[in-house]
């Protein structure tokens, strides 16, 4: 099996390496420390991996003790693979379109005891599909819009958008039938209760822009749409009646929320140029910051996509009047604030904060200053720390991806078009003399994101 998308299983139990027979499947004992060997000198080969996408942070999701992903072969092109960590178990779930054609898979998330994802088989254009990881339990729940035309294909929101969420029993997700434009559906799986949630835009105009969150009481599905008379918003559905959360501020113009995250309890959001926060009910939503007004054009951009929690704060990147830097928030408005400018100055001059994960009482991510090194909070004032440096990491590593907790410390690897030191697994306790390297050989050489695939296993998938 000659897979685009190679994938690597690092094994940090005690005991002997052993290379599978498969160019895209290795399993290797770190503790060796050698080089892990492949049946294939040239993985990779049957095509690219630029194209494949995965949810939030480019988590597999898992089911069944399978972790789901897609990659492509010269036979199949692009479709839904699984595997339990082992070349045996590692397989094609279905051709879903069958030939070197490729359905796309996207937007995968495991609920209710399946896998829920989109993907196009030639036939019926993108729809809604659901599988058991079995071939034959692998099927197009309903044709929404039928024939070829695509019920599901909505405008890009980024790759960590949720598409797709599960409530109940069900499914929650946008599409268009043709008729109606793009609105609020829900599925239990079958044909017969696929059905559209409410027509909030009128006859082919659309009425929802796709982006969704799961309400902190469990019992509603937050989604960002058009309310009648009021323009585009946030609001909320038990999955038969849906009602408004928060409306455009008086004074300002109409725009749609976006960035919705459910954090420390509640869903954060970014609407009108500041941020907010919400329980999920009108009387529990509330403005954090205060940027926008109707003489104040410039808006407090935020990315809470990539955000994490410690102590009760997020940490998150945002950009106003100091260039793309930390900002922390507690979901109160007195709790809401610049945290630390690495990078003093405005414009150009921005760390640019990313990569943020919560791991063992601290909130680790990575930042430029000049040059692009980790750092770590505990989220108090002045307890910020740099993790590594130049002489460790020279300008020539570029920065870091894929940080990932795994048993007891942090693992990452370097993201660099440089051959000084290139491929090498890193890991750190949190300090700088605690930050070493592990192996230095990564799946098709190159930088590869990394994701705890059991309580003794690493995954790292190439990009």
């Amino acid at each position: 099996m000659n897979l685009s998308l190679p994938l690597l299983v690092m094994s940090l139990a005690a005991g002997t390496a052993t290379a599978q027979d498969c160019s895209s499947i290795t399993i290797h004992d770190l503790n060796t420390l050698s080089p892990p060997v492949s049946s294939d000198p040239h993985p990779g080969t049957a095509g690219t991996n630029s194209d494949y996408e995965l949810p939030g942070k480019s988590q597999l999701p898992e089911l069944g003790g399978y972790r789901y992903f897609v990659a492509s072969t010269a036979a199949t092109g692009h479709e839904l693979f699984r595997t339990d960590g082992t070349e045996a178990g590692t397989s094609l779930v279905l051709d879903i379109h069958p030939g070197p054609e490729s359905s796309s898979v996207s937007s995968m998330i495991a609920h209710n005891g399946k896998l829920w994802f989109t993907a196009d088989d030639g036939v019926h254009g993108f729809e809604l599909w659901s599988s058991d990881g079995t071939a034959a339990g692998t099927a197009l729940v309903h044709d929404v819009q039928p024939g070829h035309l695509s019920g599901l294909a909505l405008v890009a929101l980024g790759k960590d958008r949720q598409r797709i969420l599960g409530l109940g029993n069900d499914v929650y997700f946008a599409a268009n039938d043709g008729t109606h434009g793009v609105e609020l559906w829900r599925s239990d799986g079958t044909a017969v209760r696929t059905q559209m949630i409410a027509d909030l835009q009128a006859a082919w105009l659309n009425g929802v822009t796709g982006e969704l969150a799961l309400a902190p009481s469990g019992s509603h599905v937050l989604f960002t749409g058009h309310w009648p008379g009021s323009g585009e918003s946030l609001l909320s559905t038990d999955g038969s009646t849906v009602s408004l959360v928060h409306d455009t501020p008086p004074g300002l113009a109409p725009k749609t929320p976006s960035d919705l995250v459910a954090r420390l309890g509640l869903v954060f959001f970014s609407s009108h140029g500041d941020l907010y926060s919400t329980d999920g009910t009108p009387g529990g939503t509330h403005r954090l910051s205060f940027h926008a007004s109707p003489t104040n054009p410039k808006p407090f951009e935020v990315d809470l996509q990539d955000s994490a929690e410690v102590g009760g704060k997020l940490l998150y990147s945002g950009n106003y009047d100091k260039g793309w830097e930390l900002y922390i928030t507690d979901g109160t408005p007195a709790g809401s604030h610049l945290y630390l400018d690495l990078a003093p100055g405005f414009g150009l001059e921005s760390s640019n904060p990313r990569e943020f994960v919560s791991h063992a009482g601290h909130v680790y991510f990575l930042a430029q200053d000049p040059t692009y090194q980790i750092y770590r909070t505990n989220g108090n004032w002045g307890a910020t720390q740099q993790v590594t440096n130049t002489s460790q990491f020279p300008v020539g590593m570029a920065k870091f991806i894929g940080l990932t907790p795994f048993q007891g410390e942090l693992y990452f690897t370097p993201n660099t078009s440089t051959s000084f030191q290139k491929n090498l697994l890193i890991k750190t306790d949190g300090t700088t003399a605690g930050t070493v390297g592990v192996e230095k050989t990564t799946p098709s050489g190159s930088a590869a994101h990394l994701q705890a695939f059991s309580s003794t296993q690493l995954l790292l998938r190439a990009l």
